[in-house]
Formats: structure tokens, C-alpha cells, sequence
């Protein structure tokens, strides 16, 4: 529930729209003008809501922006063939979908992006069930991607868990893929 006041709700947009033009409605048809003060305050509620929203980002947005962000970069990382860089968001506790480790993932994605077989990754579309905890250590958090290489184009789903570190923020601990059309990926690594 408090999520609906602190989050720019758009419930919230909707309740003061819907009373804004009742307010009117009202007011054309009757004159008077207690309908106007109606009008008055939606509009100014409405406003300072909005302000509210634009200037405080609370901890779930934030951390929410966060993993968007991480992933952004990682897929700018990949274009710009910086594997350093697309692992400096990945957890050491990371394990591959086949289970394998951070270290043996970061020699397989080095491989994928040398030989052209991966040459960029392209994100959107992301998707939170529910904001990212640090009292829990984790956040999930899914997405679409195409991978472009050597092969063409292929469309995916991606359900990412995230590991909260104190020192480094969101990192990402595991992946799971489905095709663009939301069937199962034999996984690659």
C-alpha cells in the first residue's frame, strides 16, 4: 500500500484525473462553484505528486534503476568487446545456467566475443515483479534481449537473480534464458 504514495503510482494519477473531470462535468452542468475547488485541488495534488515523484527516488526505484542500468552496461560492454567490464557487474557467486562458475563463463563469453560469434547484445523491456530487497540480499528481474553475431539475429527472455554487496551494489548472480517467443533455451554455457 505504501508503495502506491511513493512510487508515482499511476493508480494515483488515475484517482485524480477521474475526480478532475467528475469536477468538471459537474461544474458545466451546475455553475457552482464548489465544483471548481474540486477542479482546483486534484490539479494541485496532481502537481505536487508529480514533484514529489521527480525529485524523491526511493530505495526499490533506485535499486530497480540500478540492475537496468548494470544490464545497459553490460550490453554496451559487449559491443565495445570489454569482457572486463561486461563481468565487473556479474557476482563471484555467479553460476552459469549448465552450472558453471564465474571464471569458466568469463572464459566462454571472451571466446563468443573474439571469434564474432557474439558481436552485440540488445536490451529493453524490463520487467520486476517485485522491487529488489537488500534486507534479503536479492532482486529478480527479467528482460528482452537479441543477441546479434556471426549467425544473425535471435531473440531471448532473460529471468536474472541479483546479489546485493554492500560495497558494489546489485551484481548478477544467475540467468535463465527463454527464446523470444517464451520456450525454453537449451543453455550454452
Amino acid at each position: 500500500m505504501t508503495a502506491l504514495f511513493f512510487e508515482g503510482s499511476r493508480t494515483v494519477y488515475l484517482i485524480l484525473a477521474i475526480g478532475l473531470v467528475i469536477g468538471l462535468l459537474v461544474f458545466a452542468q451546475t455553475r457552482r462553484r464548489e465544483w471548481l475547488v474540486l477542479v482546483a485541488v486534484c490539479l494541485l495534488l496532481g502537481v505536487l505528486y508529480g514533484l514529489l515523484d521527480f525529485v524523491f527516488v526511493t530505495e526499490g526505484e533506485a535499486d530497480r534503476q540500478q540492475m537496468q542500468s548494470r544490464v545497459e552496461d553490460m550490453s554496451r560492454a559487449v559491443t565495445a568487446r570489454d569482457v572486463e567490464r561486461l563481468f565487473a557487474h556479474i557476482s563471484p557467486k555467479f553460476v552459469s545456467p549448465q552450472g558453471k562458475s564465474r571464471t569458466l563463463t568469463l572464459e566462454f563469453a571472451r571466446q563468443m566475443i573474439r571469434n564474432g560469434m557474439v558481436r552485440e547484445i540488445r536490451v529493453g523491456n524490463f520487467e520486476f515483479e517485485q522491487d529488489p530487497r537488500r534486507a534479503t540480499g536479492t532482486g529478480k528481474m527479467g528482460f528482452f534481449f537479441k543477441v546479434v553475431g556471426s549467425f544473425g539475429e535471435a531473440p531471448f527472455h532473460a529471468e536474472t537473480t541479483w546479489d546485493w554487496n554492500a560495497s558494489q551494489g546489485w551484481l548478477l548472480q544467475q540467468v535463465e534464458f527463454r527464446n523470444g517467443i517464451g520456450g525454453p533455451v537449451e543453455p550454452l554455457f
